[in-house]
């Protein structure tokens, strides 16, 4: 397993030869620059074995869209970006395996696997006004949190609802 760190210096400048304006990432021992990422990332999520980085891109904060990159950290360089264009804002970024989770502002989730292109999105009630997903250690699960609530599901096709914590004031 692989150590990454995702650094911007004060100028917003990442140093490295290798590295695009905005945010690189090193490699946590000897801090090799591995990766040099878009000037204008809002999300940043690395798979849990390290293998490898997403990220939200939103070039223009005036059109409701973002992109959806995804490298693979040992891979040849940028040449091994994938990219899935969403016509939605992104609210937050997580990773399942091989798979990238977008929790979008207009109350839906895609799923994309970057390898194989495949996107699936699912489009509920129960997500609108959700602000963050994470991924339970063994994938099994997902949380979804906003406003006084935590929703558990399966990480299934159908987000399975397992329980829901709300806040009682």
């Amino acid at each position: 397993m692989s150590s990454w760190t995702c650094m911007t210096n004060a100028a917003g400048r990442s140093s490295g030869s290798s590295c695009r304006p905005g945010r690189a990432i090193f490699r946590a021992e000897g801090g090799e620059v591995v990766a040099g990422l878009d000037d204008k990332v809002r999300r940043v999520a690395f798979a849990p074995d390290g293998a490898f980085v997403a990220w939200l891109v939103q070039p223009d904060q005036s059109r409701e869209s973002v992109r959806v990159r995804a490298r693979w950290l040992d891979g040849p360089g940028p040449e091994d970006i994938h990219e899935l264009a969403l016509g939605a804002w992104g609210a937050w970024l997580a990773i399942a395996g091989e798979e990238v989770l977008v929790l979008r502002e207009d109350g839906a989730l895609t799923r994309w696997r970057p390898r194989t292109g495949a996107r699936d999105d699912l489009k509920s009630d129960a997500l609108a006004g959700l602000l963050e997903v994470a991924v339970a250690d063994d994938g099994e699960h997902l949380f979804l949190t906003g406003y006084g609530r935590v929703l558990v599901r399966d990480n299934d096709a159908a987000l399975t609802g397992r329980l829901t914590v709300a806040s009682l004031l």
